[in-house]
């Protein structure tokens, strides 16, 4: 894959050596009969035999908003990801760097889910056979302008689903649930990168809304660029011991009277106090009373 650019200008991008995508043709725009069927239409769109023999990987600069370029480095042999120094996925492990501590933290797998999908979605790992993704065509969220195929993991706890363009097949956009509604990435003016096409505008909608232009496409030189974090320069650990934690006595419980202000009668039931049970007043609330210790062994 050699070097590409696309210089911006007032706001636009115009391409010096990238052809724009030629409409596919020869792949087919009728209704499919299988996920599988799908996913090879949508492989002879992307052209993404190119992009198996394209070496380790391949960086994408995407200048956002405010003009700056923030680079995303997709890895070819694991999935492997780096976004501007914010997350980092091995193949294996993730983390995520915590700007407030200066360090880097493992990323918990929900994270690392909610974070790739939308860049393997992007960078076409999910087309990639070894990507051990599992996916399968809704036919309830599918239309009749697009094709939805949900995609996950086998151990994953997150999912996300890939709207297919019907007459493209080129990917439209992908949606991935978080916490306070959908996370939205669509895929716009797909361009011609060495034989495979990549979107070269990109609209992220969750919360607010935002657009990245690609300003670059070029090759990854080394797979390096995918290590895990150091350690912080300061760390240390002593090895004549392990960690200890400082504890202290706390208020120990006794018997007492809740709720006296309600007019409901008070029942018994105990409670744990200083290594013994002692019987403690509460309303009647329906509420069955802890068994004794000894109930417990």
């Amino acid at each position: 894959m050699k070097f590409v650019f696309v210089l911006m200008v007032a706001g636009a991008v115009t391409a010096t050596a990238i052809p724009a995508a030629p409409a596919p043709g020869a792949v087919a725009t009728a209704a499919v009969s299988s996920t599988a069927q799908a996913l090879q239409n949508v492989r002879a769109a992307i052209g993404y035999d190119h992009l198996r023999t394209s070496g380790p990987g391949f960086t994408i600069g995407a200048a956002g908003p405010d003009g700056s370029v923030r680079k995303i480095q997709f890895g070819s042999r694991a999935g492997e990801l780096r976004t501007a120094d914010k997350f980092v996925y091995d193949g294996s492990l993730a983390w995520q760097f915590d700007a407030r501590r200066k360090m880097w933290f493992p990323a918990s797998l929900r994270s690392r889910e909610k974070a790739a999908w939308p860049l393997w979605v992007r960078g076409h790992w999910w087309l990639n056979p070894k990507s051990g993704v599992v996916a399968r065509i809704d036919p309830a969220q599918s239309s009749g302008g697009a094709i939805a195929v949900a995609l996950s993991l086998p151990d994953g706890v997150v999912g996300a689903t890939v709207f297919i363009d019907r007459t493209t097949w080129l990917p439209d956009r992908v949606v991935v649930p978080y916490e306070h509604g959908p996370f939205t990435q669509s895929y716009r003016d797909y361009r011609s990168v060495e034989g495979t096409r990549f979107a070269f505008e990109v609209e992220t909608r969750y919360r607010d809304t935002s657009t990245q232009r690609v300003a670059e496409v070029t090759p990854l030189t080394s797979a390096s660029d995918f290590a895990r974090p150091r350690l912080p320069a300061d760390f240390r650990f002593d090895p004549r011991g392990p960690a200890k934690l400082e504890t202290r006595q706390g208020a120990p419980f006794s018997a007492a009277t809740l709720g006296t202000s309600m007019s409901a009668p008070p029942s018994t039931m105990r409670v744990a106090a200083g290594g013994t049970s002692t019987p403690a007043r509460i309303p009647r609330l329906s509420m069955n009373p802890l068994p004794t210790r000894s109930a417990w062994r």
